[in-house]
């Protein structure tokens, strides 16, 4: 896979080249899922409306708040539904909130974390799949598609972001698998 020729980014407008990229990699995912929450809550858009405004940026719209609001707006809704929607509601959110990763904090836990901004979308997508299905094959799989699928940009990203560390829930889990996969 592509391998970063970049050896420092620093979180700017500039970033948007690739902040681009990423989020538009996750859209689909999210998408994936999203019927998973809709079955069970027809009457909420909200999460669909983070895939709109998702896709607006990735189509040329700038940052704005309306990203922000509708990122921690449907954040709130995982307090309020089943456990499975609830990580299609994360998955949701993490990808309107893709656009603002603090590309330029490459160290230590404040990295790495930063990396689940990009990577996030498509693990809590895989969880809420996994948790549907009951299928740990199918997060997977999901997990592996995403590593072949994924553009050049988002692998230069992970690579300057320390790796994902070893832990053993299968969040956890699914976050390294997918960390890995970026890197190789």
């Amino acid at each position: 896979m592509p391998k970063s020729n970049c050896n420092t980014l620093t979180n700017s407008t500039d970033d948007q080249y690739l902040l681009r990229p990423a989020t538009f990699w996750g859209i689909a995912f999210v998408a994936e899922v999203l019927p998973i929450f809709e079955e069970n809550y027809p009457e909420d858009s909200r999460p669909r409306r983070a895939l709109e405004v998702a896709t607006k940026y990735v189509q040329g719209e700038k940052r704005g708040q309306e990203l922000r609001r509708v990122s921690l707006e449907v954040f709130k809704i995982g307090k309020e539904v089943d456990e499975t929607a609830k990580y299609v509601t994360k998955a949701a959110s993490a990808i309107s909130a893709v656009p603002y990763t603090h590309t330029d904090l490459q160290i230590g836990e404040q990295g790495w974390r930063q990396a689940r901004h990009v990577l996030g979308p498509i693990v809590y997508a895989a969880y809420a799949l996994e948790l549907s299905k009951t299928s740990k094959v199918l997060s997977d799989d999901m997990i592996n598609r995403a590593i072949k699928k994924a553009p050049a940009e988002v692998h230069t990203i992970i690579q300057n972001f320390p790796p994902q560390p070893s832990k053993t829930t299968r969040i956890d889990i699914l976050f390294k698998k997918l960390d890995e996969g970026l890197r190789d």
